[in-house]
């Protein structure tokens, strides 16, 4: 948990990014410790899923971007515009336009960094790509207009977000 993916499955899935046949990426994030993850005598009582948040904008932007999988406006339709639309947020979300939220994270293309737990400053103490170097990084998140995080440390104000309506899907 999560399962084992080879090195086959992860090329296959860039492959369909680069296609077009996947229209969205996202993650799940379950932010526990490393004690409570191993607990248990078999595999089946270990807690489901792993931190993960903090973690996919860098390895797309390293693995994706950088190494010329995909471009960053593919990345920034299968992560926002996509996903907006998806969940019909858009064009409140999803886009930079007039009349639209200013919800832009502005990122670093040539950072370097060693992914660790303690560089992503969460509750989880461990973190499943520990050690991997990533190239490519966020450095400031803005949410409607308003820097709320910068060098992965959050400074917005607790209470700061916001309800957005979007229709209920049948």
């Amino acid at each position: 948990m999560p399962p084992i993916r080879s090195a086959n499955d992860a090329a296959r899935i860039w492959q369909e990014v680069q296609g077009g046949n996947i229209d969205t990426i996202g993650t799940d994030h379950v932010a526990n410790r490393l004690g409570l993850k191993l607990g248990g005598d078999t595999v089946w009582d270990a807690l489901a899923g792993f931190p993960g948040i903090g973690t996919m904008l860098p390895i797309l932007l390293s693995e994706g971007v950088n190494k010329g999988r995909i471009t960053l406006q593919q990345l920034s339709n299968l992560t926002s515009l996509n996903t907006a639309k998806i969940f019909g947020m858009y064009p409140k979300k999803g886009i930079i336009q007039k009349g639209s939220d200013a919800d832009i994270v502005l990122v670093d293309m040539k950072a370097e960094k060693k992914v660790s737990h303690e560089l992503l400053n969460g509750y989880s103490d461990y973190t499943v790509y520990d050690g991997w170097n990533l190239k490519g990084w966020p450095v400031k998140t803005l949410v409607r207009g308003t820097v709320v995080a910068e060098d992965f440390k959050v400074i917005g104000k607790a209470g700061y977000g916001k309800f957005v309506q979007r229709p209920v899907l049948a």
